[in-house]
């Protein structure tokens, strides 16, 4: 009887000296989850800004043309919008939900995307009210909208262009991590 109860001591204080270290390894497993969730809201965000970008793009390219019809405007308008809303917003809302259990570095880039994604958003939403209230007026000659048009198409890119560097950075953060090296700065 006394065996067994020294026995289920040790046990009980061997399981209670586990406990911190269990819960340290839950606290890294939870980290790399966030961080593989941040990489693939990341990827997220930059397919989104590409398409936007790419639309944008092809949007100002018409907008110079004359023949091209004010329905043609509004559908790339509204890709644009669709993009916009439902695959840019939900991942960068996801990642500023994150964002505060993230490395310094992911958060200074995630501010950076959502000022970029912000901006994006006014200028789309200014061409739209623009391109509206021009009403017939042929679209060469409403240099506000062929501005706001370009100022979308610069937010895209540079959207694209962070979190593609943002992407690159974990990516190769994570494969260090992985592999067990060391790398200075990350």
């Amino acid at each position: 009887m006394l065996r067994k109860s020294i026995n289920r001591r040790i046990c009980t204080v061997a399981l209670l000296g586990l406990l911190p270290a269990g819960m340290a390894f839950s606290e890294v497993t939870r980290q790399t989850q966030l961080e593989k969730e941040s990489l693939d809201l990341i990827t997220r965000v930059e397919t989104a800004a590409r398409n936007i970008s790419s639309s944008a793009d092809q949007l100002s390219g018409l907008s110079s043309n004359m023949q091209i019809s004010h329905g043609t405007h509004h559908d790339y308008l509204n890709r644009m919008k669709s993009q916009v809303n439902e695959e840019l917003q939900p991942a960068l809302v996801r990642l500023a939900e994150i964002q505060p259990e993230l490395p310094e570095w992911k958060q200074t880039v995630i501010d950076t995307m959502l000022d970029s994604a912000r901006n994006l958003a006014v200028n789309l939403n200014g061409a739209i009210v623009s391109k509206k209230d021009a009403g017939p007026m042929l679209t060469p000659l409403n240099a506000e909208y062929r501005d706001l048009i370009e100022r979308v198409t610069d937010h895209a890119e540079a959207l694209v262009k962070t979190s593609d560097a943002a992407g690159d950075y974990a990516a190769a953060e994570a494969k260090a991590a992985e592999a067990g090296v060391e790398v200075p700065g990350l």
